[in-house]
């Protein structure tokens, strides 16, 4: 798949459908979600279509002395299992990095993400269609046992939609 999902992309609804948590920082973010997770994983190919959904599986690991975190999950699509991992970590100036990459979504490619501050949403870029599309990734815990992962594809106008959404309890 590629990450460009093609139609109309009006203003995103998704904030209605899934309130965001609570503000995380990032250290919070590496000190709690190191463990292992289940859940449900859904997936948007244009907006306001129905979601593909999956049971998915993560674990997250703490590294280099909690200052990063490696990501590794898997899902299901049309039955065949994908995979991810992404890299996070707190650079020296408290901003966040992000090196991700999956079987599905960005497969032979690695995307280098960046936060602006100090909390875990991270923005990559990608090419499609010769033209520049934003994908923001975000990372939310509401609480101990739970971990949200959102990503919204950002269309070259700024318009955005919900890609994915991964809600998790430590298992």
């Amino acid at each position: 798949m590629f990450l460009h999902m093609p139609g109309n992309y009006p203003q995103s609804g998704y904030e209605q459908r899934m309130p965001r948590a609570p503000h995380i920082t990032g250290e919070r973010f590496l000190l709690e979600s190191p463990g292992t997770w289940i859940g449900e994983f859904e997936l948007w190919f244009e907006p306001g279509a129905p979601a593909v959904k999956s049971v998915s599986r993560a674990t997250i690991t703490s590294e280099l002395r909690g200052r990063t975190a490696l990501l590794r999950y898997t899902w299901r699509f049309d039955a065949e299992e994908h995979e991810g991992i992404a890299l996070l970590g707190r650079a020296d100036d408290g901003t966040f990095r992000m090196a991700w990459t999956e079987t599905f979504g960005y497969p032979g490619n690695i995307m280098d993400c960046s936060s602006d501050g100090d909390r875990p949403r991270v923005l990559g870029q990608y090419e499609a269609d010769g033209r520049t599309w934003g994908w923001r990734t975000e990372f939310d815990l509401p609480s101990i046992n739970d971990l949200v992962i959102r990503t919204i594809n950002i269309a070259p106008d700024g318009t955005e939609a919900l890609a994915s959404l991964a809600r998790y309890r430590r298992s």
